[in-house]
């Protein structure tokens, strides 16, 4: 899904890896290039935020959106961005607001659960050990890969 050369930035409430990039922990001692990632990092969070704010209001199905796999999550959301760019590009699909309004949370149904999997503990990357091999190998690839990011961030500036 997300290729070698791809990441997502998170927070610090995700674990770095060589897939989720996340700023440097505030209680280290940081250095100019460190702070720098971390300031970097910070500056392109309101904009998500207010992007997926916007969709949220848009598309509110999201508030309340429920997946029991990620491909499903994530083909839901990307969704939702095509079709909210259609409307922003004047191209609005013939009765999709309608539809959208009618998707209200009183109006709704909730998708089926596979295997009735209704809860966290159901899914099959939640609670994954802190000392699994191949979490390890990614936490140290993730390790690397913030600090090229860093260094590039801080030539950059």
């Amino acid at each position: 899904m997300i290729g070698p050369n791809q990441h997502i930035l998170g927070d610090g409430a995700y674990i770095l890896t060589d897939k989720v990039i996340n700023p440097y922990e505030r209680d280290e001692a940081l250095n100019e290039v460190q702070q720098h990632h971390n300031t970097v990092l910070s500056s392109c969070r309101p904009s998500v935020e207010r992007s997926f704010g916007f969709l949220k209001m848009r598309c509110p199905r999201l508030k309340y959106f429920r997946s029991i796999t990620i491909e499903y999550a994530v083909d839901h959301i990307v969704s939702c961005f095509v079709l909210n760019n259609f409307i922003l590009e004047g191209e609005e699909p013939a009765g999709l607001v309608q539809r959208a309004q009618q998707n209200q949370p009183g109006n709704r149904q909730q998708p089926p659960f596979i295997n009735g999997a209704d809860d966290v503990g159901n899914f099959p990357y939640v609670n994954v050990e802190p000392d699994h091999p191949l979490l390890l190998e990614a936490r140290l690839n993730g390790i690397e890969k913030r600090e090229q990011i860093a260094a590039l961030l801080f030539q950059r500036r």
